[in-house]
C-alpha cells in the first residue's frame, strides 16, 4: 500500500502501532490503516486516532471492537435476521489474580462439552479439543459444520 501510494505523489510514512507508545510524525494528515491482529483490529488504534482527531480509514472503533470479537459478532447476525451457522457456546474460564485459569477447569470440561456439542450437529472451530483452543484466548466459539464448497472472490 505504501509503495502504491507513494508511486501517486503522496509522503507516506509507515507505522507498527503494536506498541502502545506510538506517535504519529507531525503534520499527518490521514492513516491509511492495514492491520492485523489484536492492537489494529479490535479498535484500539482508531479509537487513538479519533482521540487525536486524525481521520482514517476504515471502520471506527465500535465496529471494529464487535467485529473482532466472534462471539459478539454471531449474536448480531442473530439479533439483526443475518443467516449464519449455529453456534453452540462462548465458554469464559475463570481468571485468578488476573491469570487465566483455564488449565484444569476447562480441560476436565471440554470432552463433556466435545460430546454434547457432536450431538446436536456442531463442532468446534478450532482443533478437535475445545480446551486447547484457551491456549489461545478466554472464549471458544463452536460452531455448526457446513458441508458444501467454499468460494473466495477477490477483485482486481
Amino acid at each position: 500500500m505504501a509503495k502504491a501510494l507513494r508511486a501517486l505523489g503522496h509522503t507516506v510514512h509507515e507505522l507498527d502501532p503494536k506498541e502502545p507508545s506510538w506517535e504519529l510524525p507531525p503534520g499527518t494528515q490521514v492513516v491509511f490503516l492495514a492491520l492485523h491482529g489484536t492492537y489494529g483490529e479490535d479498535g484500539t488504534v482508531q479509537e487513538q486516532l479519533e482521540k487525536l482527531g486524525v481521520p482514517y480509514t476504515g471502520c471506527g472503533p465500535g465496529a471494529s471492537r464487535v467485529a473482532f470479537d466472534k462471539v459478539l459478532t454471531k449474536k448480531r447476525c442473530v439479533a439483526t435476521g443475518v443467516p449464519t451457522a449455529r453456534f453452540a457456546c462462548s465458554i469464559r474460564p475463570k481468571h485468578r489474580a488476573g491469570r487465566l485459569e483455564a488449565a484444569r477447569g476447562a480441560q476436565a470440561r471440554a470432552p463433556r462439552l466435545e460430546r454434547r456439542i457432536a450431538n446436536r450437529g456442531t463442532r468446534r472451530a478450532m482443533g478437535n479439543r475445545p480446551g486447547e483452543a484457551f491456549r489461545y484466548d478466554t472464549a471458544v466459539l463452536m460452531e455448526e459444520r457446513i458441508i458444501g464448497r467454499e468460494a473466495t472472490v477477490e477483485s482486481g
